[in-house]
């Protein structure tokens, strides 16, 4: 009995030894005792987790195990190694063309252009395919080159602390500060802000822009004076808004846009103006032309009335008080 309890002794020694000495090399060549079975399983998590295709850069960020030691015990690239465990392999080269209808999808589907962390999340070209096809690593430039924007236009566009938005946010201020009250949207937009542009880009609401703004939407003067938060943000959109902010669009661009792109860049959307105006987008760019001409037609017609008066101002020598104007009981044509 005596000699059993000191092997059992012995054997739990030599147990306690033997895994130590376990341990130690575990820890000592860990990265060299991986199973590829412990690498598929992390692969998957990893897919899991993103909710799509890893990249390289993916996986050395999320992924347990060093890139290394993947492409070691696989003894593949990163795509082989993918299609190996049943992932569709994404091809390594691309049209431009294939390259622009997959930046207007990914652009269509958030109704924005993507940032390109929003491009990587649901995009089925990697990123860095799309930039080398562009010839650029600029993601701003990426956009500009493949929507054919500027690219002053594409940042303002994509960069929501933009001095653009911080300036119409002062002078929204200014406005309210001089009436001493709560501006309505007409008279902002009457005063020059970009009232439909700024609701749509930074997705707040009129009363959120005041806020944004630091206006105070308690009445200054008389209740019946500022308007009520109840009624800031009913209001209708003539026709000729829409049609001026197209031509101010086209004027920016160069040329008439798409829908798409007037969806991306304009303030208000191509089906609204579609609906309103009861045309095709072809038909509303014909519209907006004319709108255009004959607003040009307006202002050259003013301006050759204000040189004839003049004229005949000068040829009749009639004096013009800057103050009082003209004194028409005086001078009879």
């Amino acid at each position: 009995m005596r000699l059993n309890i000191v092997q059992r002794r012995r054997k739990l020694i030599d147990y306690g030894r033997l895994r130590q000495g376990s341990i130690a090399s575990n820890i000592t060549s860990k990265k060299w005792k991986i199973d590829i079975a412990d690498l598929t399983l992390d692969i998957h998590r990893v897919i899991k987790q993103l909710n799509r295709r890893p990249t390289t850069d993916d996986y050395i960020k999320h992924g347990k195990y060093p890139i290394s030691t993947l492409f070691r015990l696989f003894g593949k690239e990163w795509d082989e190694i993918l299609a190996t465990l049943g992932y569709k392999t994404a091809k390594n080269t691309y049209s431009y063309q294939e390259v622009v209808e997959e930046l207007e999808r990914v652009a269509k589907q958030l109704a924005k252009l993507p940032t390109l962390h929003e491009y990587n999340q649901i995009a089925k070209i990697d990123a860095d395919i799309v930039k080398r096809v562009a010839k650029t690593n600029d993601w701003l430039e990426v956009l500009a080159t493949v929507f054919n924007i500027r690219v002053e236009l594409v940042e303002q566009v994509l960069n929501l602390n933009h001095v653009y938005y911080q300036e119409q946010l002062t002078k929204l201020k200014t406005i309210s500060d001089k009436l001493k009250r709560v501006p309505s949207i007409a008279e902002s937009i009457k005063y020059g802000i970009k009232v439909d542009l700024l609701m749509k880009r930074l997705n707040k609401k009129w009363v959120e822009l005041l806020a944004l703004a630091q206006i105070n939407l308690a009445p200054r003067l008389a209740p019946e004076v500022a308007p009520s938060t109840s009624c800031l943000t009913h209001r209708s959109i003539s026709k000729e808004q829409m049609l001026e902010d197209l031509n101010l669009i086209a004027h920016q661009l160069g040329y008439y846009p798409t829908e798409l792109k007037y969806d991306l860049l304009g303030s208000y959307w191509a089906n609204n103006l579609k609906y309103r105006l009861d045309k095709t987008w072809l038909g509303i760019i014909d519209l907006a032309k004319s709108h255009s001409f004959n607003i040009l037609a307006e202002r050259s017609m003013l301006s050759q009335k204000s040189c004839l008066n003049k004229t005949i101002l000068e040829f009749f020598d009639i004096p013009s008080n800057k103050n009082k104007g003209i004194d028409l009981d005086k001078y009879r044509f």
